[in-house]
């Protein structure tokens, strides 16, 4: 609606201006002509808005019905949105090789487990699961270190053994909240999220 409200309000200033040249070419259309700039300004910015508003929506959507999922699975999990690095990916990979991680995915720590979902269509799917009995250490790591794409940004590292009893790390970064593909750096946020692992979830 907001969107043909800005185009009528174009076309009737363009009405406007032509209509007025018509009637005295020698009319001084110089502030109509401000009008029009600052119209069209001002609602390019309100489309921009909108449509980024749009695929704020999108992404709430499929953030809540991961969410929803998990809980369906688990009513008491803390749910932690992420973005994957390419450590990450590569660990699922080695488990499920025909899997590929969206760029945003959804954490699920429960209270015996860890497990990491992403949407596959309509469909919610739990592509990893880490018990906390397997889990070795949690802790930030700088992004460097997992090949993340997230500049300065607090990498989440989970080190626990693998189902063929190695070594493996799954990493994050956590996003600043739904529809936002932003990351936290290293603020109290991420860093109590690691004390709660460690302090409240983890027992070997």
């Amino acid at each position: 609606m907001v969107r043909w409200v800005i185009l009528g309000v174009w076309a009737a200033l363009l009405v406007v201006r032509v209509s007025l040249g018509t009637w005295d070419p020698h009319t001084n259309l110089t502030l109509l002509g401000s009008v029009q700039v600052a119209s069209v300004v001002v609602g390019v910015l309100v489309v921009v808005a909108g449509l980024r508003q749009s695929w704020v929506a999108r992404r709430r959507r499929v953030d809540e019905a991961l969410g929803a999922a998990v809980r369906r699975f688990d009513p008491t999990v803390r749910l932690v949105p992420a973005v994957p690095t390419d450590e990450l990916r590569a660990s699922v990979a080695a488990e499920h090789a025909e899997i590929v991680l969206p760029t945003s995915v959804m954490w699920g720590f429960g209270a015996t487990e860890a497990s990491l979902w992403q949407l596959d269509g309509n469909r919610a799917t739990r592509v990893l699961v880490i018990g906390w009995d397997r889990v070795v250490h949690v802790a930030l790591e700088a992004p460097d270190d997992t090949g993340s794409r997230g500049g300065r940004a607090a990498v989440v590292a989970i080190h626990y053994i693998g189902p063929d009893d190695n070594g493996a790390v799954a990493s994050f970064l956590v996003r600043r909240g739904l529809g936002s593909p932003r990351v936290l750096g290293r603020e109290r946020r991420v860093e109590q999220l690691v004390r709660d692992l460690t302090a409240e979830r983890i027992t070997l």
